[in-house]
């Protein structure tokens, strides 16, 4: 009950689209809620008939704009381009704007549905990582991959990214005072193609490029497991906190051939949104 003293004497007659409470999403309101009335989904714009998606997308509204999330095997503004199979393997060109996001795999076997894109489940409880990302790139900067939950680096998050032309793992599992940072010890702005092991056991990292020798490092005391909204970040994000690096806030500009997340490929042609563009493989 609303206290009277508040001076609210009527409910809200309108739409609510997100709440974020200390920086983290509550979806789902309705099946969430222990109790309700007179309450039912809202269907009007962003997402109404002027902004259909295709081919069994589904319309997820930002602010005033219609996002489209796409179903296997398409992608586009609106999931109106259907991939090729000779793209399927093709490495994909990053520029510094393009930012792609996908949905863990515990995130859509729990929702038991394939799309990607939309942050909608916390995953708690990640005692280990296993991330193998193979990219290239001629430049000293850009962020490469990023999850995390909450709106500082107070919080849970891990992130690969390149940093004065040195590949660069940083994590926290939310008992760090300072980033945790692994780096490479050798320069991969060269324009070839390098592969980035990360390898997280409890507290204890590693970052393992190519075939030289691993680097660790070992997280503060007080906490053991990755607890994220489920969602990763590829070739930059657009929101990150602050705090970290300077290099991390620019996007990832060259080649991304592959990502495996606990031995599962993301097919960045498949799973992304947006538009794309590709690279050579040689």
């Amino acid at each position: 009950m609303v206290n009277p003293e508040s001076g609210v004497m009527v409910g809200l007659d309108g739409a609510i689209q997100r709440i974020t409470v200390n920086g983290d999403i509550w979806d789902r309101l309705m099946s969430r809620a222990i109790w309700s009335h007179g309450v039912r989904r809202y269907r009007g714009p962003p997402c109404d008939n002027t902004s259909q998606c295709l081919n069994d997308g589904v319309c997820i509204p930002h602010l005033n704009v219609p996002l489209c999330r796409c179903p296997l095997y398409y992608w586009g503004q609106k999931c109106e381009k259907r991939i090729a199979k000779e793209d399927l393997e093709r490495p994909v060109a990053f520029d510094g704007n393009q930012k792609l996001s996908f949905s863990s795999k515990l995130t859509s076997d729990r929702k038991g549905e394939r799309f990607f894109g939309g942050k909608e489940y916390t995953v708690e409880g990640q005692r280990e990582s296993n991330i193998e990302v193979t990219f290239r790139t001629s430049h000293h900067k850009g962020l490469l991959l990023w999850t995390n939950k909450g709106a500082t680096i107070r919080g849970d998050y891990l992130a690969l990214a390149i940093t004065k032309g040195y590949a660069q793992l940083s994590f926290n599992l939310g008992k760090q005072t300072e980033p945790l940072l692994i780096t490479s010890l050798h320069r991969v702005d060269d324009s070839r193609w390098h592969t980035a092991l990360i390898e997280r056991n409890m507290r204890f990292g590693t970052l393992t490029m190519d075939d030289n020798p691993p680097i660790s490092n070992t997280s503060e005391p007080g906490a053991t497991e990755l607890n994220t909204d489920g969602v990763y970040w590829i070739g930059g994000c657009p929101s990150l906190p602050t705090g970290l690096p300077d290099d991390y806030y620019h996007g990832f500009r060259g080649c991304i051939e592959s990502v495996v997340l606990d031995g599962d490929p993301l097919h960045l042609v498949m799973h992304g949104t947006g538009d794309l563009s590709f690279c050579d493989a040689s």
